[in-house]
């Protein structure tokens, strides 16, 4: 036969149908050919027996050979959970006896010894192709293994020549993970022998390596507080189980507060580590101040990616420090940010401090926790951002649940100083002082923010406000959009000062005061908004100038456009749709604006404030007090004597004039005479 490839094994997986596996190589003897079966998922093989588990067909020649190959045959078929692997292994004999002076058959005696040794060598080339061989380019031989009693509970390396020599098991190591010195956490050694290991299996379970400083983990991972020595009995302090436990953290790892009731005696400041979390099981997991009110965790400046959530965290008492948060950012204000922290899904409850509050802070994101008093006082506010060290900026409150009982001069959301690029949005404030402050320092205001979706009510004073003084400029750039403000003593929106701003589409409804009362309030823009039914006590806050929108003083290049201020029922609230005081109210302009059913009247426009007013429908025009008659601008055709009625002042465009027939004024009288073609 010719041998006329290097083919010397095939492999095929299993389906549960097929028994046949073919041959495409040559064999002399159904003896050369090895058969084995490997489990995939293991990796365990075996060696099938001929007849028992397999049996092998083919074409022979005249030798017995098989020149062409042939098919093995299995018993049963293999399962797709296995694949079958045949390959030829020739025994290295001569078995061709040549005698002397005798012919020499050239097929027997020839052809086959050559096929044979042609087999051999395929085998022994196939077996090299499966090891780690030297590359052919190196200069040397490799060399040799070490001997046997060199090798001996040893690791193999290579010297600086790359020659195979034993290496000494580093300290600390032993052969098997499995033959490490046990310990618990309080009885690992004095670190020093850096490169030891250690299991402990009392505490923070694993692998624990010294560093020559301390010891640590191998592996970023879960800390249990519960194995530092907290139970979360609701009984015992549990301040210093929880301050070792931060202590062993290191970036990336997570501490994990089983459900229980952990009190602690005084505030703990979290590791200056980045991308750490602590986390709870929920609400059942609970951390409480017992006695110091100044708060829960205090995190440092400089920490980036902080993430806190699942946990409900408490205090009680007295306000404390004014500022301080049960969650308290850079307390220090030091002048290097807080960035990234993550807060969600917490339970901040009677907290007589804030319930997260701090400076300097980047880009976080507190969304879907609760903050309640329940039945104690915020003293302070649900989230404060201050900018004591730097501008906080870019922060994002959403989705939460502020709840309170308007105790304490406190907001649900407080922002103070100069900040930037705030949202505030989808939240539900309920029952505080304020609903949303916002409040210059020395050091500035707000800008570039926004206000958006939130549903505030019960306040004891205003659901937003922006509360500035005159010395540092106003808040400028806030949109104030589709807010629901509702049921506050006083005015669903109030501003001190605020310019360049967009309030649009609000819905400010049973107010004690004003829907919208502003001060000095300057080039900005009032669309869309709906104000129902506001000074529902009826003169109150505001007296006698309570109003759906409010300008009170001080406000200048207004466009008021699209607004909507009207009473519903029997009650008569609202004195005035629209209302306007006397002090430096300048170029407010009205568009398509509707007032309806207010107590006393629809407009109330100082003879001092002026503007212009566009009627509703768009066809009449006024300056100065919209409550008056309004001027008609008219286009149609036919004389307007007698057809058309219009305050004096009034013109009209005939489409069919001629001469001194087409512009006509109204000169005389209120109805539909009185018209002079000009």
């Amino acid at each position: 036969m010719t041998i006329s490839n290097r083919l010397n094994r095939t492999t095929l997986l299993g389906n549960g149908v097929s028994t046949l596996i073919p041959i495409e190589f040559p064999f002399h003897s159904v003896d050369d050919l090895v058969v084995i079966e490997t489990i995939l998922a293991t990796g365990a093989q075996t060696i099938k027996a001929l007849t028992t588990h397999y049996t092998v067909t083919g074409a022979q020649d005249a030798l017995g050979h098989y020149p062409t190959g042939g098919s093995v045959v299995m018993v049963s078929a293999p399962a797709s959970t296995v694949s079958i692997t045949v390959y030829r292994d020739v025994a290295a004999l001569q078995q061709v006896i040549l005698v002397e002076n005798e012919k020499i058959p050239v097929k027997a005696s020839i052809e086959s010894p050559l096929d044979r040794l042609t087999m051999i060598a395929q085998r022994l080339i196939d077996r090299v192709d499966r090891t780690m061989t030297q590359p052919d380019g190196d200069s040397a031989n490799i060399g040799n293994l070490p001997a046997k009693v060199v090798r001996a509970s040893r690791y193999l390396g290579f010297d600086g020549d790359g020659n195979p020599t034993m290496m000494q098991t580093p300290t600390g190591m032993v052969t098997s993970l499995a033959q490490l010195t046990e310990s618990t956490y309080a009885g690992l050694p004095a670190p020093g022998a850096a490169g030891s290991l250690r299991k402990v299996t009392d505490s923070v379970r694993g692998i624990w390596m010294d560093t020559g400083v301390q010891w640590v983990q191998q592996y970023g991972q879960i800390i249990n507080v519960q194995d530092f020595g907290a139970t979360g009995n609701g009984i015992d302090d549990h301040l210093t189980p929880i301050t070792n436990a931060l202590a062993a953290m290191r970036s990336g790892d997570a501490l994990f507060f089983p459900q229980g009731d952990y009190p602690v005696s005084a505030a703990m400041t979290l590791p200056a580590l980045d991308n750490i979390r602590i986390f709870g099981a929920g609400f059942g997991s609970k951390i409480r101040n017992t006695s110091a009110n100044l708060g829960i965790f205090a995190v440092l400046a400089g920490v980036d990616g902080l993430e806190i959530d699942h946990l409900k965290l408490q205090s009680s008492g007295a306000l404390n420090v004014l500022g301080r948060g049960l969650i308290y950012f850079n307390p220090n204000a030091t002048a290097t940010p807080i960035k990234n922290p993550r807060i969600h899904h917490c339970y901040f409850a009677a907290a007589s401090t804030c319930g997260i509050s701090g400076n300097y802070i980047l880009d976080a994101i507190i969304s879907f926790n609760i903050f309640d008093n329940e039945g104690g006082a915020f003293g302070e506010h649900g989230v404060y951002f201050g900018a004591s060290g730097g501008s906080s900026a870019r922060n994002q409150v959403s989705f939460n649940h502020f709840r309170n009982t308007a105790s304490g001069n406190s907001g649900g959301v407080c922002i103070a100083g100069s900040q930037s690029g705030h949202v505030i949005a989808v939240n539900t404030i309920t029952g505080w002082k304020y609903g949303i402050l916002i409040n210059d320092t020395a050091a500035g205001y707000l800008s570039d923010s926004k206000i958006i979706g939130n549903d505030i009510s019960l306040q004891l004073l205003d659901c937003i406000i922006m509360f500035q003084s005159d010395t540092v400029g106003p808040p400028w750039h806030l949109s104030i959009l589709a807010n629901e403000l509702h049921h506050a003593t006083r005015n669903g929106i109030r501003t001190d000062w605020l310019a360049h701003s967009k309030i649009a589409a609000n819905f400010i409804y049973r107010n004690g005061a004003s829907g919208m009362r502003f001060n000095v309030l300057t080039d900005s823009t009032i669309k869309d908004n709906d104000c129902i039914d506001n000074d529902a006590n009826t003169n109150g806050a505001d007296g006698d100038d309570s109003s759906g929108i409010r300008f009170n003083s001080g406000n200048k290049r207004i466009q008021l456009h699209g607004n909507t201020c009207r009473v519903t029922d029997v009650l008569q609230y609202q004195k005035y749709g629209f209302s306007a005081g006397s002090s430096g109210n300048e170029d407010i302009h009205g568009f398509h604006n509707f007032a309806n059913a207010n107590r006393t009247a629809e407009f109330d426009w100082d003879a001092a404030a002026t503007g212009q007013w566009v009627h509703p429908d768009g066809t009449c025009v006024k300056e100065g007090n919209p409550g008056g008659a309004f001027l008609k601008r008219q286009i149609g055709a036919g004389s307007p004597e007698g057809a058309v009625t219009a305050p004096i002042g009034s013109v009209y465009y005939r489409t069919d004039g001629s001469t001194s027939t087409t512009l006509y004024v109204k000169t005389s009288g209120s109805g539909n005479t009185g018209w002079t073609a000009k």
